[in-house]
């Protein structure tokens, strides 16, 4: 009984490994994902965003580099060390990422577009609209694809 049972839990082991979604895939995901948050900020703006800037809060792990670029916009991470006490008391848009979901066959990957300021030693967040895309899994093509986008703002 105990070697089926090992037996089970082994091959549950080596199915979740086989057919899991690796790191880069999810990374492939979010920065698409952050692309097309980037080109909907061109379109509502009508100027061209050379630089997103993200909170550090719920980033995947494997994904958070201090700087990286997708396609033509510069990702940085929030450093208060990297402002100047004008910029952040005039305010410094920026994204937060909220966790992922995923759910059946659909993963989900939501931004919501912050306005950090500090005034003394003290910062506010305030919240604007929000950014979710949703991808789903085909089993056929063993590929995520992009099927969904809901803009929501105040």
């Amino acid at each position: 009984m105990q070697r089926q049972t090992n037996l089970l839990i082994g091959f549950m082991l080596m199915a979740l490994i086989t057919f899991g979604q690796t790191e880069s895939q999810l990374c492939d995901l979010l920065n698409h994902s952050i692309e097309k948050c980037m080109e909907r900020q061109k379109i509502y703006f009508q100027s061209h965003p050379t630089e997103a800037v993200f909170l550090k809060d719920n980033i995947l792990l494997a994904c958070s580099s201090s700087e990286k670029n997708i396609s033509h916009f510069k990702i940085s991470l929030f450093d208060e060390k990297r402002y100047s006490k004008k910029q952040l008391k005039k305010g410094l848009v920026a994204y937060r990422i909220h966790p992922f979901e995923l759910t059946n066959d659909t993963i989900t990957f939501s931004f919501t577009r912050v306005l950090i300021t500090r005034k003394r030693n003290n910062y506010t967040i305030s919240s604007s609209d929000s950014f979710t895309y949703r991808y789903r899994f085909h089993c056929e093509s063993g590929k995520w694809e992009f099927f969904d986008e809901i803009v929501t703002g105040i």
